[in-house]
């Protein structure tokens, strides 16, 4: 079935959206914002993991550098756009509350899409 801890990255990551859409003293931001540090470890070495796992020796390292290019150049660059669009279009808050519904909205379809779907591989084999 799905992989669970996935899905409860992005409830954290959402969580903590939203919190900053509330948060009214700068040291809690200051300390929610630690949270960040742990979220984005977890994923990333996950999905290096599971890159790892699911792809073919001989296409690892391209496998890894399309998931680099995609995570940390494309939708980087999206975002700050779409972020700095937003921001100036709702505000603060509304910009927040919209990145944590959308965290959220993609843990409900992840969970709808995946929830029967099982890797075509056992936990632990590796491609050949």
């Amino acid at each position: 079935g799905i992989d669970t801890r996935k899905l409860s990255l992005q409830e954290f990551s959402g969580l903590r959206w939203l919190f900053f859409s509330v948060v009214q003293v700068p040291l809690w931001a200051f300390a929610v914002n630690f949270l960040h540090g742990w979220a984005f470890g977890l994923f990333h070495s996950g999905t290096l993991a599971f890159i790892s796992r699911e792809s073919k020796p001989e296409l690892r390292a391209t496998a890894q550098t399309v998931f680099m290019a995609g995570t940390m150049g494309l939708a980087g660059s999206l975002g700050a756009l779409s972020g700095g669009y937003l921001y100036d279009a709702v505000g603060t808050r509304t910009l927040f509350q919209m990145s944590a519904a959308g965290l959220f909205a993609c843990a409900v379809l992840q969970w709808a899409v995946l929830r029967d779907k099982r890797s075509p591989f056992p936990q632990g084999e590796r491609r050949a």
